[in-house]
């Protein structure tokens, strides 16, 4: 994807456009970060399914060059995900997350991560216990950023309906004093939560863990 010029600076978060410049913020305007949040692991009722369920909040001061990894790198170099149009790390072979990481590695970003065990009783609770670990990671985002605001993309979940996501940040924003610009959006469509993907299946595998654990600023594990 090429990189578009856009002279106001308009946000990259909740679209596929990358900024070659942003505009200098004025004094008057409060001070603003970005983030990504998005899930690995999952529910399942299988005994060799998941063990458990993280969700993964980034802080991203940078997300024009955060989202621009995703560009670097051949997308579905494995072969095996279904949507060919995006990089993933579940589609990735070691180099290309080696190379996604250590740019990453480059970035000021700070990762927050909560882990529940995969044991639910139906969908209802899948539901409750995924929101539930959406509200831990923001609650930690806006406990600890220096930001007073935040935009913020959500990857799109089957237990986010609606705008759920949206709702549970703004009211968890709003307990903290801060004002938030939240929205949710799939993966293929978005560079910020394709470059975030590599965060979050990193997270996931002891091998790779290393590579992020100095931008991990809280971890909860339940």
């Amino acid at each position: 994807m090429a990189i578009q010029d856009n002279s106001e600076g308009e946000s990259t978060l909740c679209n596929t456009k990358i900024t070659a410049t942003q505009t200098k913020k004025k004094k008057s305007e409060p001070k603003t970060t970005s983030a990504a949040g998005d899930e690995v692991g999952g529910f399942s009722y299988v005994p060799h399914g998941h063990k458990s369920i993280t969700y993964v909040m980034t802080e991203i001061e940078t997300p024009e060059r955060f989202a621009f990894i995703a560009t670097k790198y051949p997308q579905n170099t494995k072969g095996r995900q279904k949507k060919k149009d995006e990089l993933s790390w579940y589609g990735s072979e070691d180099w290309v997350r080696d190379g996604v990481l250590e740019d990453i590695s480059k970035q000021n970003i700070k990762v927050y991560l909560s882990t529940e065990k995969n044991d639910p009783d139906n969908d209802k609770e899948q539901r409750d216990r995924y929101q539930k670990l959406l509200k831990d990671t923001t609650s930690m985002l806006m406990s600890n950023t220096n930001s007073e605001h935040i935009n913020i993309v959500l990857d799109e979940s089957k237990f986010l309906s609606g705008n759920d996501g949206v709702r549970i940040v703004e009211e968890i924003a709003k307990e903290y004093g801060k004002t938030v610009n939240v929205c949710q959006a799939h993966s293929h469509e978005n560079l910020t939560l394709q470059t975030h993907d590599f965060i979050a299946g990193a997270s996931s595998e002891h091998q790779w863990r290393n590579r992020i654990k100095d931008k991990i600023v809280k971890w909860w594990r339940k």
